[in-house]
């Protein structure tokens, strides 16, 4: 989870910033806006034509800029998603921080993100240029190592990549067994009361 790759990455020596958008933005929506977090509204958030036509219209436009204006002013490098059931939530947030930022590395990650059900969309949209398959924490790590090094991106394992057109998917990275030897999770960018 991402109070998880927070961690790993600070203890890495990388600065993180981390938001939790889905209690934000829960929190934030008016009360009868609330039933699109339901189990049942799941198809709302994955289908494209419920998502632009009926859910989004509803979140508003304020909604989704403080979003967007919250990673813009960070000025990072590289932007992590993290999709649990909304692929077309993050691609559009990584097509305007992408707008805002040129030169941005976007990375999306998380259950759906594997080739067969999200993940393809997530490349052909283009608003990402890497998707990670698996455990995020060492393949994020090397993303950000190779970013800050300026080394190519399209063979790290663990990813699913766009080059040239094509989709590549690399090889998957070995799990982490030793789990008691990664950091405690940290969330102090968490505003916990809104959980």
């Amino acid at each position: 989870n991402i109070a998880y790759l927070t961690a790993f990455l600070r203890s890495s020596g990388f600065p993180v910033k981390a938001f939790d958008f889905n209690a934000e933005v829960f929190n934030a929506v008016q009360p009868e806006v609330r039933r699109f977090w339901r189990s049942d509204f799941h198809d709302f958030w994955q289908d494209e034509r419920r998502w632009y036509d009926e859910l989004k219209p509803v979140l508003g436009s304020d909604v989704f800029d403080r979003m967007v204006t919250s990673i813009v002013e960070q000025r990072p490098d590289v932007v992590g998603f993290t999709m649990n059931y909304s692929p077309f939530l993050i691609a559009d947030l990584a097509e305007a921080v992408k707008a805002a930022i040129p030169g941005v590395v976007t990375v999306a990650g998380g259950n759906y993100c594997e080739p067969f059900i999200f993940g393809g969309l997530l490349l052909h949209r283009e608003a990402f240029d890497l998707v990670v398959l698996g455990e995020g924490e060492v393949t994020l790590l090397e993303i950000l190592v190779r970013r800050a090094t300026g080394r190519p991106m399209e063979d790290i394992e663990g990813t699913f990549v766009r080059v040239d057109g094509h989709y590549i998917e690399n090889p998957r990275r070995t799990r982490i067994t030793a789990v008691d030897e990664l950091p405690f999770p940290d969330f102090s960018d968490f505003d916990l009361s809104l959980y």
